[in-house]
């Protein structure tokens, strides 16, 4: 029952239903999603509540850039009287709306509005961004990639490859997993890779050596606009500013975030660089709050996480998150968010709205089979089940189904390699073995394509 105003007193009343879109204009949005990504007018027609249950839900496989975008276009095609929409367009988009305007793919959609069309969001970026801080937003249920693609690394000879390795669920429940093929080899040897998946669908790798850090990404359809169907591409983008190796890599929208590392045999490093798709650029970051090297970074809920990592001779059990607001800053994750084994050379991967560890190197240089989950809600990691192999250097991906992939690496015998995978599906107690690699690969990147 609600209460209900007439005439200066008051009296119950049933309770209106909040007005819900009929199913078939939600079925019409979404499937005109993905064509408003390229085409607006695809989805201008739509009324606001059909919208905002759209960008709202979780059937959404997109990132919040694109969602972002496909709400600026949809004001776009009437500003005068679409604008007082503009708060409510903002609150849809799960990403903390600093962080949101951070990313230089708001700034270009931004710039590509009428002028009355960007005031409002704008204006509605800005006051959501002043408010108090609240729990991160939860974080859409994506279904993980079709195509898992194992990049770069060293042989168990410590030489890079520039190969890579291909594998897809099969198409048949029950029918036999196939086997890891080749997949499109890459335009130089990624030693020491990170994978950084970004919001639009392409996906990262920085790969390190002494003299030069190695930055590539692999776009769907060809790139560039052309067919969808065509098969992924790799594109080299020029090299950051300062050579590092062990470097932790994330995405926030579609900008790079390569983090810490050392120089060679120099000393560890706080500096971070971003790499800008909008302006074609790498531009100075804002530095970690302490110099780490063989660190891990992960975007969880709109917000960069890096963990653990090794500074001189200690190895690091706590993290610290990007605050985008400001121009931005790295705050600590805070005393009780710390990792219960200390560790570097771990790998970080999102896992429906938690920030995985799995693996690395602890203080004593002992090889790990422990992972562990940190939710941002809670602040706190939580035990996940170990690892059958214990393992440093490994490549981690979320595939079809919500399955959390773990491959290659180094394992707890010698300083080589393995060619070993294996699966956690979601509320699952134990790892099971996967398809081998092809090759023993180590320090490589796992990519969910």
């Amino acid at each position: 029952m609600a209460c209900i105003e007439r005439g200066g007193r008051r009296r119950f009343g049933p309770r209106r239903p909040t007005p819900r879109p009929p199913s078939s204009q939600l079925a019409l949005a979404h499937a005109r999603f993905a064509d408003a990504t390229t085409d607006p007018a695809a989805i201008s027609c739509l009324p606001l509540p059909a919208l905002l249950a759209l960008l709202g839900g979780d059937g959404v496989a997109a990132g919040e850039g694109a969602v972002f975008g496909v709400a600026a276009a949809w004001l776009a095609a009437d500003p005068e009287r679409r604008a007082a929409a503009a708060p409510a367009l903002v609150a849809a988009v799960r990403m903390p709306a600093a962080a949101l305007m951070a990313t230089s793919a708001t700034a270009a959609t931004l710039a590509s509005l009428p002028t009355a069309a960007a005031a409002a969001l704008r204006a509605a970026l800005e006051s959501a961004a002043t408010l108090p801080p609240a729990s991160p937003p939860r974080p859409r249920a994506r279904p993980g990639g079709d195509l898992m693609l194992a990049v770069g690394g060293h042989d168990d000879g410590w030489r890079p490859f520039r190969t890579t390795e291909a594998w897809a669920a099969p198409a048949t429940p029950g029918a036999a997993p196939p086997l890891w093929r080749p997949g499109p080899r890459a335009p130089a040897p990624l030693p020491f890779a990170s994978a950084a998946p970004a919001s639009s669908g392409r996906c990262y790798v920085v790969a390190g050596a002494a003299t030069r850090t190695t930055a590539l990404v692999l776009e769907r359809g060809g790139g560039g606009g052309a067919d969808p169907a065509a098969p992924p591409r790799w594109r080299t983008l020029p090299p950051p500013s300062v050579a590092r190796i062990h470097a932790a890599a994330a995405a926030l929208g579609d900008d790079l975030y390569v983090c810490g590392g050392r120089p060679g045999a120099g000393a560890e490093l706080a500096s971070v660089e971003v790499w800008r798709p909008a302006a074609e650029r790498w531009a100075a970051g804002p530095p970690l709050t302490r110099p780490r090297t063989a660190a891990a970074a992960a975007t969880v809920g709109g917000v960069v996480h890096v963990v653990g990592g090794q500074t001189g001779k200690d190895t690091h059990a706590g993290g610290e998150w990007l605050d985008s607001g400001a121009g931005g800053r790295w705050l600590p994750l805070g005393p009780r968010a710390r990792l219960a084994t200390p560790r570097k050379y771990a790998v970080a991967v999102e896992w429906g709205g938690r920030l995985v560890v799995a693996g690395g190197v602890d203080a004593l240089r002992m090889r790990l089979a422990t992972c562990e989950a940190f939710d941002p809600r809670e602040g706190v990691w939580r035990p996940l089940p170990d690892l059958a192999v214990p393992r440093s250097g490994a490549g981690a991906a979320v595939a079809s189904g919500g399955l959390l992939f773990v491959a290659g690496g180094t394992p707890a015998e010698g300083d080589g390699a393995v060619e070993s995978v294996e699966a956690l599906a979601p509320g699952g107690k134990a790892w099971v073995a996967g398809p081998p690699l092809a090759a023993p690969r180590a320090g490589l990147a796992l990519l969910a394509v």
